[in-house]
């Protein structure tokens, strides 16, 4: 579980996991601070996992420190302590701060004692105090979150996963949708489906829309979906294959199928806005409206 607190006065973000979390929490921890009004790009960080397990493959600490150094890139540069003293989480932060770290002069901190960690952030004893208070209110929301989970509703419930497409002859194009969870398996099938429809013809770009999906792909199965792709092309021949979302996450495990395609990565492009994928697939504004209303008629739930 994970909680934050932003301290304003201070310049600081206290973050405090509990448990197990993997990649996609803690990307997403970190995306709702950056979308808290509270939040600007030169606070520092403080994070206490010293209560949690950070469960981290070789290919997700790449995932993680390609995203942090995408962070870094774009001006949030606040020095970062990290509050543990279990020997696997100090090797795997160690392992990602060095990769981050490369091209980076932002200073990163491993420390065993909260006071530790706020002498290296350099603040003061009063300052001390109101951290570790903060710290407080934290680990007793997360008992309270912990004794209380949140009611399963319709709302919050994960929907089943939707796999939509619609082929322009007239635009050569192929639009594809995905909604909700993507699973490796149903995405080969649907995949296969697409080659079977009638109005399909080797060689048709693709539009693939991921606003509104989570790719489930572990890192072995990105890479047989790959393979799977490849095998693929040789009958399918696509040109091109635009691929739009939004979500960091979901950008770096499309990037991780793409590392994977040699040769044909280049036909395989990621965008976050229509517009701008359209205009590398090559259409002409004249033919903007019928691609979007097509992928407005698939995103309709």
């Amino acid at each position: 579980m994970h909680s934050y607190i932003i301290l304003p006065g201070l310049k600081l973000v206290i973050q405090l996991y509990t448990g197990s979390y993997a990649l996609k929490e803690a990307i997403d921890s970190k995306e709702t601070i950056l979308n808290d009004s509270a939040f600007k790009h030169d606070f520092k960080f403080l994070i206490d996992v010293s209560k949690a397990k950070f469960e981290l493959s070789d290919s997700d600490r790449i995932f993680f420190s390609e995203y942090i150094k995408k962070l870094v890139r774009n001006g949030i540069h606040g020095d970062t302590t990290i509050l543990t003293h279990e020997p696997n989480q100090v090797a795997n932060v160690k392992l990602i701060d060095q990769l981050v770290n490369a091209d980076s002069d932002r200073k990163h901190g491993i420390y065993s004692t909260l006071r530790n960690s706020v002498a290296f952030l350099k603040y003061n004893k009063q300052d001390y105090i109101r951290i570790k208070a903060a710290i407080v209110t934290l680990k007793q929301q997360l008992q309270l979150k912990e004794k209380h989970p949140p009611i399963p509703t319709h709302e919050n419930k994960s929907l089943s996963s939707h796999y939509r497409h619609q082929i322009l002859p007239k635009e050569k194009l192929i639009v594809q949708c995905h909604i909700n969870h993507v699973d490796f398996e149903e995405t080969k099938a649907f995949k296969k489906r697409i080659y079977g429809d009638k109005l399909y013809q080797p060689g048709y770009k693709n539009l693939i829309d991921m606003t509104n999906a989570t790719l489930n792909f572990t890192p072995s199965e990105s890479r047989l979906y790959a393979d799977f792709l490849v095998n693929n092309y040789r009958v399918s021949h696509p040109e091109k294959t635009a691929i739009i979302s939004t979500v960091p996450l979901e950008v770096a495990k499309s990037f991780l199928i793409k590392s994977n395609l040699g040769k044909h990565a280049g036909t395989r492009k990621i965008f976050n806005s229509v517009d701008l994928a359209l205009e590398w697939l090559g259409f002409q504004k004249k033919h903007f409206d019928i691609i979007k209303n097509t992928l407005k008629k698939l995103n309709t739930y």
